[in-house]
């Protein structure tokens, strides 16, 4: 076997290359030169196997052989040998091999990414990001949107992220080019062309800073989802990136008659599928698992309102007009009596059950800060709080125009916001991107805030937006938004529950 010690002689011997007689304690050469002779010669040998690099003609460094390997010693005895103690051990390295190919080097920048800060992305709805690496060799498409998704992250960490905004990126061109070229190529069934396709469109909403440009590609990702067919269920990919399509296409689903085949079979039975094996539910059973549902039913039904709402709060005389304003109010005062108490009779299982922890704060309004064991977690619970103020916004309304006040709805808003405040210390310490969109709810919630508590909330959306630049940097500017009802509802429009 090539590597196997031929000899016990000693190493000076060997060194010399000449012939050892092996006399022990010390060889009759190493005495002739009155050198302290090492003794035998181990018949144990190391040999690192190292990762061939034929097609590139090129050798690991011993730097990327032992970073990351994992290493085995096997030991195998030889019967002519009568040392017991002899033998030749192997020393097996499984090296992580230098990356050779574009899709290898890509793959391991989204790995990097991904261990070098907070996932939090990933958690809440680009679940299929772990699935990627080993599926970009097969789609350029899918290798060219993720290389834009981590030049974005990594700008955008660095605060060098381009003025012009993601579209001024070479890298967005590109994969815009190569995304073409597989539409065109007959790769639309593929579902490496459905996450290229979901991933850039999530890439333009993270690192976008503005969200009227939201949605821009959801047209395209509705025409491929559909003309693909039913997600195959045993594809870890295809799940996840259908749970994603799904929440996007939501927000229009309730005006858009393209989006009925979502409720036919066999879609409706393989996207209930999906939904219930979404990741990150496994982080809220049984905290929130219900509300979830209730959640995704009243938003349906609040973005279908939206159009008749936004006629109905445009005033204009006559007995017709009015009874329309009553019909939306009495709709939206349907969703509000559905979403009452939620989370708020579960807010007290989690704290118990240590998924919530309460500590002192004397930094927050509320005095107390909650932590929650996942950001999918505080993200659901975020936005059902969103969608009640949303739905009390809109009645609040209605009331100024048409009349008939609620006693109660003061005090129910007060009540939803601070529950949001209560949140705003964990929002503020998550990564941006991920905290921009949580904070749709300190929106809303600003008309419940005393001057204080007004000053605290600006505080925060400005801190948490300083990277992102979606709000208006001036302060007065932005309490002028926050006071707006059109703008407040605009921002709401264009989330993606």
């Amino acid at each position: 076997m090539p590597g196997v010690p031929k000899s016990t002689g000693c190493r000076t011997c060997k060194q010399r290359r000449i012939k050892c007689d092996e006399s022990w304690p010390t060889c009759a050469q190493c005495k002739h030169i009155k050198a302290e002779c090492p003794g035998p010669t181990s018949l144990i040998k190391f040999i690192v196997q190292k990762t061939s690099h034929v097609s590139s003609g090129r050798k690991a460094s011993p730097k990327t052989i032992h970073s990351g390997s994992a290493l085995r010693l096997c030991k195998v005895q030889y019967a002519k040998v009568e040392d017991e103690g002899a033998g030749y051990g192997l020393l097996k390295v499984s090296p992580r091999s230098n990356p050779t190919t574009v899709a290898d080097r890509v793959g391991v920048r989204l790995v990097g990414n991904m261990e070098r800060g907070p996932i939090g992305v990933a958690g809440i709805y680009m679940t299929y990001l772990p699935e990627l690496p080993k599926r970009l060799a097969r789609s350029p498409c899918l290798r060219d949107s993720v290389d834009l998704f981590c030049s974005a992250w990594t700008s955008f960490r660095r605060g060098h992220l381009q003025e012009g905004g993601l579209m001024s990126m070479p890298q967005y061109g590109k994969s815009l080019r190569s995304l073409g070229r597989a539409l065109l190529n007959d790769h639309h069934h593929d579902v490496e062309t459905l996450a290229a396709m979901v991933l850039f469109e999530r890439t333009s909403r993270l690192f976008n800073p503005d969200p009227h440009q939201a949605g821009i590609h959801l047209k395209a990702i509705r025409e491929v989802f559909c003309q693909k067919g039913p997600p195959n269920i045993k594809d870890e990919l295809d799940v996840a990136a259908t749970n994603e399509i799904h929440w996007l296409l939501l927000r229009d689903d309730s005006r858009n008659d393209d989006n009925a085949f979502l409720y036919k079979s066999p879609w409706k039975e393989a996207l209930s599928y999906c939904a219930d094996h979404m990741v990150p539910l496994n982080d809220v059973r049984p905290y929130l698992i219900d509300d979830i549902w209730v959640l995704y039913g009243c938003s349906k039904q609040l973005y279908a309102l939206l159009p008749d709402f936004q006629q109905a709060s445009c005033y204009s005389s006559g007995n017709e007009a009015a009874a329309h304003a009553l019909q939306i109010r009495h709709q939206l005062q349907g969703l509000r009596e559905t979403l009452k108490d939620r989370p708020i009779k579960l807010w007290g299982k989690a704290l118990d059950a240590g998924v919530i922890t309460k500590t002192p704060d004397d930094d927050s309004i509320t005095g107390h800060k909650y932590s929650f064991s996942s950001v999918f977690l505080a993200s659901m619970y975020q936005k059902i709080l969103l969608v009640r103020l949303a739905i009390m916004r809109m009645i609040c309304t209605l009331v100024d125009i048409w009349g008939a006040p609620d006693s109660t709805l003061s005090a129910e808003c007060r009540e939803v916001s601070v529950y949001v405040w209560k949140m705003i210390p964990y929002v503020r310490s998550l990564e941006s991107v991920i905290a921009i969109d949580l904070i749709k709810p300190i929106l809303f919630s600003y008309e419940a805030a005393d001057s204080k508590e007004k000053e605290y909330l600006l505080d925060s959306i400005q801190e948490i937006d300083s990277k992102i630049g979606r709000y208006p940097r001036d302060r007065n500017e932005l309490e002028a938004t926050l006071k707006s009802g059109d703008q407040i509802l605009s921002y709401f429009a264009d989330d993606s529950i």
